[in-house]
């Protein structure tokens, strides 16, 4: 009486001598198939009056009326224990008339045989059936003609894993004033209504391993994903991510990791190895995949990112220890990565640095970080080299490696903002930034004697106004220390200043005449050069209000 179109996709390819089942998914298609006057679809009106072959839905006044079509799902080979993952309706609208807004319709589902009260005469049984059913599709149907696939909502997958060793039946009702013709079981293969059903079997034996992926490295902290393929899938098939614990030397479960892909919400801060196990609970067999590891970036890979909101402003030149970069073009997000670029800076040189902004605005500012212990952040104290508000471009400043700085390439920042706070990292309002690397050198061992270095100040200072001394052209590198030292006239020797070691001192004034000198020393051979005198007169006091 009925014909069932059921096409079972399955898979299950047994490997010799393995137990190893590979599960793909599954899909049944049932038709609604019937004879003349078997009522295996048909319509029924709201007055109880029932028509057998194609359907008829609207909503105008009067009889309202809806149709129906019969599925055998028992017919259709779902194994018990089955779990149906997903489900359509095909439906075809052979004629639609009237007038009426786009419509609303309904699919309805009756865990019934609607022939049965059909074949008996009940149509207001019938009726009150699909008035009755649970709703398994809303959609808005175009008044053309010809198919549409309606997918069944979570209710429909729930009604059909309940009813899939039964017969069902499938109503459909409309809230428009159109009248919709609907197909019935003397249609085509192709027009007839049909119902296709997706569904995975309970696993048997052992589940496939399946294959692990991670990224190779990821910066501390950062989420990154686990990813597996090829795994078993189908009811009763669990998924557990494990990580190995170098503290207790054992596979541990990942909190949470229940699937094959999962995230690692907040990264990890030391390399860690990982797998997937997938179980098969319907006998307990369990396969592991294989082990990945991931392992922890180097600080330097992993900075901080930086960007801006509009491209109006733009550092077009960067000119620093042989880097000399015109640039076009604003990047991703104001952003452009110039790390391939590298300068080279010796511990303790100044370096004249240039950056030319197009267009230039006079609230513009220009800072430039350089990363000088290679720890992957620009925030330490002392690694803001440069800070600048330019009158105009190009923006100029001096930068000076210090001697506390760790050898070896790292990264330096340039940005560019318009009138808010500068930050290394973050999204501006407006300008831009680039990436370039440094090449930090140290300085070369000091030899013999140092180079002999003139003193610079002013001549002369009001009593107990401060003032600074500056060495120039002193030395500089490995093994090279500096002392100021002040002329005590009480004992007629030359006093070192306690904490002036460095080519600048700062005086907090003095009292009468006073005369300085700056010696440099070179503890590989100890050569020292003692710079000429140096005197600050103190000014006379009327010269001084």
């Amino acid at each position: 009486m009925k014909r069932l179109l059921l096409n079972l996709l399955l898979t299950f390819p047994l490997l010799a001598g393995t137990g190893i089942i590979t599960l793909k998914a599954q899909t049944a298609t049932i038709a609604a198939n019937g004879t003349t006057g078997s009522f295996k679809t048909g319509y029924v009106t709201s007055g109880g009056t029932l028509a057998d072959g194609n359907m008829t839905v609207s909503n105008a006044s009067g009889s309202t009326p809806k149709g129906w079509a019969v599925f055998d799902l028992s017919a259709a080979g779902i194994p018990a224990g089955a779990t149906i993952t997903s489900a359509t309706l095909r439906i075809n609208k052979s004629a639609v008339s009237g007038t009426g807004a786009s419509p609303a319709c309904s699919i309805i589902a009756i865990p019934s045989d609607l022939s049965v009260p059909a074949l008996a005469g009940q149509g207001s049984t019938v009726f009150t059936s699909i008035t009755g059913g649970t709703t398994v599709n809303t959609a808005t149907w175009t008044v053309g003609t010809g198919t549409v696939t309606l997918n069944l909502n979570a209710a429909g997958i729930s009604f059909l894993q309940n009813n899939a060793s039964g017969i069902i039946s499938m109503g459909l009702s409309t809230t428009s004033n159109r009248v919709f013709t609907i197909t019935g079981y003397g249609g085509t293969a192709a027009t007839k209504p049909l119902l296709t059903v997706n569904y995975q079997t309970a696993c048997a034996g052992q589940p496939a391993a399946g294959t692990a992926s991670a990224p190779s490295s990821v910066c501390a902290g950062a989420d990154f994903t686990l990813t597996a393929t090829g795994t078993t899938a189908g009811t009763g098939i669990d998924y557990q991510w494990e990580f190995f614990n170098t503290a207790t030397s054992t596979w541990d479960q990942l909190a949470g990791a229940t699937t094959t892909s999962y995230t690692v919400t907040g990264g990890i801060t030391s390399a860690t190895d990982y797998r997937l196990s997938t179980t098969c609970i319907n006998g307990g067999a369990i396969n592991y995949s294989n082990n990945v590891g991931v392992s922890i970036s180097a600080p330097t890979q992993c900075y901080c990112s930086a960007a801006s909101d509009n491209n109006d402003e733009k550092i077009n030149s960067v000119i620093v220890a042989g880097i000399n970069n015109p640039s076009t073009g604003f990047g991703t997000n104001g952003y452009q990565n110039f790390t391939g670029i590298t300068g080279t800076m010796v511990m303790g040189n100044a370096y004249s640095f240039s950056a030319g902004i197009n267009p230039f605005y006079t609230d513009d500012i220009l800072a430039v970080w350089i990363d000088l212990n290679q720890d992957g952040v620009f925030a330490n104290p002392g690694e803001r080299m440069l800070y600048v508000t330019p009158s105009a471009s190009p923006a100029t400043g001096t930068i000076t490696i210090p001697m506390t700085a760790t050898p070896g390439i790292t990264r330096m920042r340039v940005r560019l903002v318009y009138d808010e706070t500068m930050l290394p990292c973050g999204v501006s309002d407006y300008g831009q930034v680039e990436d370039y690397s440094i090449d930090i050198q140290s300085p070369p061992t000091c030899n013999g004697a140092p180079t002999p270095a003139t003193i610079s100040g002013p001549s002369s200072a009001c009593p107990g106004t401060s003032f600074t001394l500056i060495a120039n052209g002193a030395s500089f590198g490995l093994g090279i220390s500096y002392q100021w030292e002040n002329y005590n006239t009480g004992t007629g020797q030359w006093d070192a200043i306690p904490n002036a070691t460095t080519t600048s001192y700062s005086s907090s004034g003095i009292a009468a005449n006073q005369d300085f000198r700056f010696v440099t020393l070179c503890s590989n051979g100890g050569g020292t050069d003692i710079s000429a005198t140096f005197t600050v007169g103190a000014s006379a006091f009327y010269s001084c209000y």
